[in-house]
């Protein structure tokens, strides 16, 4: 989505509303890729109203994400990239990124 985008490595110009996630895997070829997502900032935790942070993680191979409570580890489904297995519709970085801060900024706040 449009709340994610693709940040060169020079951030100097980053919006007070947005944050740098820096992401580093390897690809199927064995070559190691660095990028940099600028995002919105992530709301803080609806259940003890501690810092958020996105997690990069790996699930066999594929980079994955998740939103993670710093305090209370309160945490979102990992979105993880590649093809999905019932839809056939792939998801890179841009789509996770988008699903799990949208399912995180969107809880109900409880704290």
């Amino acid at each position: 989505g449009e709340d994610i985008v693709r940040q060169p490595s020079d951030s100097r110009f980053l919006s007070p509303s947005c944050d740098i996630l820096t992401v580093k895997y390897e690809t199927k070829n064995k070559e190691t890729v660095t990028e940099q997502f600028k995002h919105k900032k992530l709301h803080a935790c609806p259940f003890c109203g501690g810092k958020a942070r996105l997690i990069p993680l790996s699930s066999y191979g594929s980079p994955c994400v998740k939103v993670q409570c710093e305090h209370c580890r309160s945490c979102t489904v990992i979105a993880v990239t590649g093809q999905d297995m019932i839809t056939k519709k792939f998801h890179d970085w841009l789509d996770v990124l988008s699903d799990v801060i949208k399912r995180w900024n969107t809880r109900t706040h409880t704290a």
